[in-house]
């Protein structure tokens, strides 16, 4: 599952028409992640842990180590420089190591422009996606916050083994701005074709359900007017 950025996140399961709250973050550190089928190994090293104390040549910045997986020996390494500021939230990577997915921004989910960022086997950015490029507007003015995270995800996203498709878990927004129910129903699938960068956005009637869920939660107003059509949602999520 997506690493736990603070204790914090679950408090984002309060009433959607509530003020955020303030979140509180330990510092990121080294982590490292597999691909499906365990034979290629992706160390992503923060911007704050990049550079070593007094090393003069060296421009901090967010780096993922490649490498192949030999038995107990890994080689191939090759480093890829990521957008992210500090660091990813979470990393894909697929099995024969030549699309990297890297998911968000660590302590600022869901916002800015790197909510998901697709990289080819020598670094190069095939896609950068924000949260607008995925969701709708009025989808994402319904989903679960805190002051420095939108909580947008359902389940972990994966890569299908041997495919460079990355299925995208969105959060279906409860009818009742519950969030620990809403985790519980699992979530819409997005598609992320690793080759090309295009998202292909859900359709049909599940998605136009989570889209009345989703609107019954919005909280950007909070007039009578604004409140009346979220209760007509309401009506019409399931």
């Amino acid at each position: 599952m997506f690493r736990r950025l603070s204790l914090t996140i679950a408090a984002a399961a309060i009433a959607l028409g509530a003020p955020a709250l303030a979140d509180s973050f330990m510092p990121p550190s080294v982590q490292e992640y597999r691909s499906a089928n365990g034979q290629v190994v992706v160390t992503v090293i923060p911007t704050m842990l990049s550079c070593a104390p007094g090393e003069a040549d060296c421009t901090p910045a967010a780096r993922a180590i490649v490498e192949r997986v030999f038995g107990d020996y890994r080689g191939n390494s090759r480093t890829i420089r990521l957008l992210n500021v500090e660091a990813p939230n979470w990393v894909l990577v697929t099995d024969d190591g030549q699309r990297l997915l890297t998911v968000d921004d660590y302590a600022s989910a869901g916002f800015g422009y790197n909510t998901l960022v697709v990289y080819d086997g020598e670094g190069a950015v095939i896609a950068r996606h924000a949260l607008t490029d995925i969701l709708p507007e009025d989808y994402i003015a319904g989903l679960p916050r805190t002051a420095a995270t939108l909580r947008w995800w359902g389940e972990a996203p994966r890569i299908e083994p041997g495919t460079r498709r990355a299925i995208i878990s969105v959060l279906k927004p409860d009818r009742d701005g519950d969030m620990q129910r809403a985790m519980r129903d699992g979530g819409i699938e997005v598609t992320l074709n690793l080759d090309t960068g295009v998202i292909e956005r859900p359709s049909g009637p599940e998605w136009e359900n989570a889209l009345n869920c989703a609107r019954a939660n919005s909280w950007l107003v909070s007039d009578a007017a604004a409140e009346r059509e979220r209760a007509r949602y309401r009506r019409l999520c399931r």
